[in-house]
């Protein structure tokens, strides 16, 4: 992601896209992110049950921010769809989807 997703353009990038209003959502989005990040290390830190050998333990900001991309760049209206993987795969155009199997694209 860090070579083509805006969410991780440079102060300097989004500066002289300044004119662009999709700049003003991502810095935004990007403050919001940064606030994200630090309840969750506040809420791992203090009193938290988690168990220190626990996944959730061992996050780091790049693991954070990396999910949040992923989640970001493939939900479709906050629902986690395999729609653009399937729509993205590289099969022929006489290729059939199996709706049945999917069930989430005939609710689309």
């Amino acid at each position: 992601y860090h070579s083509f997703h805006p969410m991780l353009a440079s102060d300097a990038t989004l500066t002289a896209f300044e004119a662009l209003p999709i700049v003003a959502r991502i810095r935004k989005e990007k403050a919001l992110l940064d606030k994200t990040w630090e309840l969750c290390l506040e809420f791992l830190r203090e009193g938290s049950h988690i168990p220190k050998n626990s996944n959730a333990a061992g996050v780091t900001k790049d693991i954070f921010l990396g999910r949040y991309l992923n989640i970001m760049s493939h939900a479709f209206q906050g629902y986690m769809l395999p729609v653009a993987d399937l729509i993205n795969c590289g099969q022929g155009l006489n290729s059939m989807i199996n709706v049945e199997a999917v069930g989430c694209i005939q609710f689309l």
